[in-house]
C-alpha cells in the first residue's frame, strides 16, 4: 500500500491525541466548582497543593502526548498495510487509555488532600433535582431544520431510482438518513436532561441548562447538514478515488471542529458563570463519580447523565443497561486491533482459482464467486487490468475484490491479486468478472479451460 494510505490512515488516527488530552488538560481548570473532577470551595482555587496537583498534570500529560506522537512515527518502518494498521490501532488504545488513568492519578490526589482539608460539604452524595427547572423552557430548533438535510440525503436514491441504478446510491442515501435521524433524536433526548445545578440559585442553574442544550442542538443541526453535504459530494463524484477521499476527509474535519468548538465554547461559559461561585453552599456529587469519570448511583433511576462539565453524556453504570453499555464500549476498545488482525489475514490470503467440471469458482477469505460455465458468454486473458475504482469491497495492493466499476463505466465483480498477472475477463448472463489465481501457471490454466468450454459450444 501506497505511504500516502497510510498517512491517510496515520492522520484520521492521530488526531485522537490532541484532543482527549487538550480535553483532560482541560478539566484542571474550575468549572462548576470542579477541578479535575474533585468538587471544591472557592478558596481551594488559589491553595498552593491545589495549584501543584493541577501544574503536575498538565507537565504529565503534555510530556505524555509528545512521547505518544514521537513514538507513533516508528510504524512508518513497517512494510506491510495491515501490520502498520494493527501495531497503529494498538498503539491508539494505548493513548486513549494512557491519558485516563493521568487523569485518575490527579483525580485521587487532589480527593485526598480535599478529605485532608475538611472541603466536604453536607450535599455530598445527595441527589438534587432543582424543582424550579422543570418547567424551565428552552426553545428547541424547530424540526424543520432536521427534516431539510433528512429530505436532502434522499435526492441521491430518488434520482437514481428513476434512472434504474440505485443500489450505490441507496447506501448512500440510507447512510445520510441514518446519521440525520441519529442528531435529530439525540437532539430531542438532550432537552429531557436535568438541569445543570451548581449551588442554590435558580436564575445561574436556567442559563447553565439553556447554554447546554442550546450549543447541543447547535452542534446536532450543523451535523446534520455536514452529513447531507457528504452524502450529495460522495454521490456526485462517486467515480473518483481522490474526490471520495477529499470528501470523507473534509466531513471528518468538519464534524470534529464542529464538536470542539462547541464543546470548548461550552466550557467558556460554565467557566466565566461559575467564576466566583463555590462562596456558599455548592452541590457536591463527587461520591457518585468514580475518579470522576464513571456515575454510579444506585439511586438515580434515569440512564443517562450530563458529564459535570461541557456538553458529554455519560450512563449511570450501577444500572444494568449502564453496566452492559460500559461493557461494550470497553471491549471496542480493547478489541481494535483485531481490524489489523483481520486484515493481515486478507492481505496475505492468496486469491485461488479452481475449476470442476462445469463450474470456475474464484475464492479469497469470505468472498467466492461461481462461475457456471454454461453462462459464460466470453472469455479473455489479460495482461494487465483496465483502470478501475472500487465501489463495494477491499481494495488493497496484493488484493481486490468486491464491486468496481472500470473507467469505461462498466460494472463488475473482481476478485484477484493485481500484481499477479495475468488476469481473466469473463462475461456472463449475470455481468462482468475480472478473476485470477496468485499463481499465474493456475490463472492460464484456468482460463484454457474456460475458452474451450466456450468454443466447444
Amino acid at each position: 500500500m501506497s505511504i500516502a494510505f497510510k498517512l491517510i490512515l496515520y492522520f484520521s488516527l492521530i488526531i485522537v491525541v490532541p484532543i482527549v488530552f487538550v480535553m483532560l488538560s482541560n478539566e484542571s481548570k474550575p468549572k462548576k466548582n470542579i477541578i479535575l473532577g474533585v468538587t471544591l470551595p472557592y478558596q481551594a482555587r488559589t491553595d498552593e497543593a491545589v495549584l501543584h496537583i493541577c501544574a503536575r498534570f498538565r507537565r504529565y500529560m503534555r510530556n505524555t502526548a509528545i512521547i505518544c506522537i514521537a513514538s507513533s512515527l516508528l510504524l512508518f518502518l513497517l512494510p506491510s498495510l495491515s501490520l502498520f494498521l494493527t501495531l497503529l490501532l494498538l498503539w491508539l488504545e494505548i493513548v486513549i487509555i494512557l491519558p485516563y488513568l493521568l487523569y485518575a492519578r490527579a483525580n485521587l490526589a487532589l480527593s485526598a488532600l480535599k478529605r485532608e482539608r475538611g472541603w466536604g460539604t453536607e450535599s455530598e452524595g445527595v441527589l438534587m433535582v432543582d424543582t424550579s427547572s422543570v418547567a424551565l423552557k428552552t426553545r428547541r430548533i424547530g424540526h424543520i431544520w432536521f427534516a431539510i438535510p433528512t429530505i436532502i440525503s434522499l435526492v441521491p436514491a430518488v434520482i437514481d431510482l428513476v434512472r434504474g441504478e440505485y443500489l450505490e446510491a441507496l447506501i448512500l442515501s440510507g447512510s445520510g438518513v441514518l446519521i440525520c435521524g441519529l442528531f435529530w433524536g439525540i437532539h430531542g433526548i438532550i432537552y429531557r436532561q436535568r438541569a445543570e445545578i451548581v449551588e442554590d440559585d435558580s436564575a445561574l442553574t436556567a442559563v447553565l441548562t439553556r447554554v447546554r442544550r442550546r450549543n447541543f442542538g447547535l452542534m446536532c443541526c450543523v451535523g446534520s447538514y455536514l452529513s447531507a453535504a457528504l452524502v450529495l459530494s460522495m454521490w456526485l463524484f462517486m467515480e473518483s478515488n481522490a474526490a471520495f477521499i477529499i470528501t470523507t476527509g473534509a466531513y471528518t474535519l468538519g464534524i470534529i471542529a464542529l464538536a470542539l468548538w462547541t464543546e470548548m465554547r461550552t466550557r467558556f461559559v460554565q467557566q466565566r458563570l461559575t467564576a466566583e461561585s463555590g462562596k456558599g453552599t455548592y452541590i457536591d456529587e463527587d461520591s457518585q463519580w468514580i475518579f470522576g469519570l464513571f456515575y454510579y448511583n444506585p439511586n438515580d433511576r434515569h440512564f443517562m447523565k450530563n458529564d459535570r462539565v461541557g456538553l458529554g453524556t455519560t450512563v449511570n453504570l450501577a444500572k444494568t443497561s449502564g453496566k452492559i453499555l460500559g461493557g461494550l464500549c470497553a471491549l471496542t476498545v480493547v478489541a481494535m486491533p483485531l481490524l489489523g488482525l483481520w486484515m493481515m489475514s486478507e492481505e496475505y490470503s492468496p486469491p485461488t482459482l479452481e475449476v470442476s467440471e462445469r463450474l470456475l469458482v474464484a475464492t479469497h477469505g469470505g468472498t467466492k464467486y461461481e462461475l457456471e460455465l454454461d453462462d459464460v458468454v466470453s472469455a479473455e486473458l489479460l495482461d494487465e487490468l483496465p483502470n478501475m475504482n472500487r465501489v463495494a469491497g477491499t481494495g488493497m495492493e496484493t488484493v481486490l475484490k468486491g464491486r468496481f466499476r472500470t473507467a469505461d463505466g462498466e460494472n463488475c465483480r473482481v476478485c484477484l491479486d493485481p500484481t499477479s498477472a495475468p488476469f481473466i475477463r469473463i462475461e456472463t448472463s449475470e455481468g462482468v468478472y475480472y478473476i485470477a489465481d496468485r499463481d499465474g501457471a493456475v490463472t492460464r490454466e484456468a482460463f484454457d479451460f474456460v475458452n474451450n468450454a466456450v468454443n466447444a459450444e
